[in-house]
């Protein structure tokens, strides 16, 4: 699998994830600390979008998508192309929203199960990592706190992000 990177301005395809770190060393903009931090995702990196976050407050990031495209130009027309809405697209975004809204409207619907995005602090660096869970009759603020407060009592290193109502995805249970 090939990673398309990107770091402000520099962008590269490349056709295995140990070059990051050889492209991004001819740069030459990283501290060795920050070199280091990108050397612990390499192996780790997924097909799809990853950041590999150089520093606590998620400001600076390496972009790395993984990507079966050879050529960088097909890669960006693509991707271009995927971005844009689709009639199918746009009716799973209608579906997910009307299931968010009906968990919130009426909470005591059943079983649910919700997925949250949070980042844990392992091997000195922040890693993302989705959380489900089976939670019966909740509201999304409810099921949003509960997630928080089992999160922050497993693993006391984690970023769960503040609430908003479209921060967690619901899906009924299906028996």
């Amino acid at each position: 699998m090939a990673f398309y990177v990107r770091y402000f301005d520099a962008e590269a395809l490349l056709p295995k994830d140990e070059d990051i770190i050889t492209f991004m060393s001819e740069l030459n903009v990283l501290s060795q600390r920050e070199m280091e931090i990108l050397g612990t995702y390499m192996g780790k990196l997924k097909n799809g979008t990853n950041r590999i976050f150089l520093d606590k407050t998620k400001k600076r990031y390496i972009l790395a998508i993984g990507t079966d495209k050879t050529d960088i130009a097909e890669f960006q027309k693509n991707a271009k192309q995927e971005a844009r809405p689709t009639p199918k697209n746009v009716r799973q975004e209608q579906k997910a929203s009307q299931k968010t809204a009906a968990a919130v409207e009426n909470p005591n619907l059943g079983w649910f199960i919700y997925t949250l995005e949070y980042q844990r602090f392992e091997e000195g660096v922040y890693l993302p990592y989705k959380f489900k869970a089976k939670i019966l009759d909740a509201s999304l603020l409810s099921a949003y706190q509960q997630m928080a407060d089992y999160l922050t009592n497993q693993h006391k290193e984690c970023m769960i992000p503040d609430f908003y109502p479209g921060l967690l995805t619901v899906e009924p249970v299906v028996e």
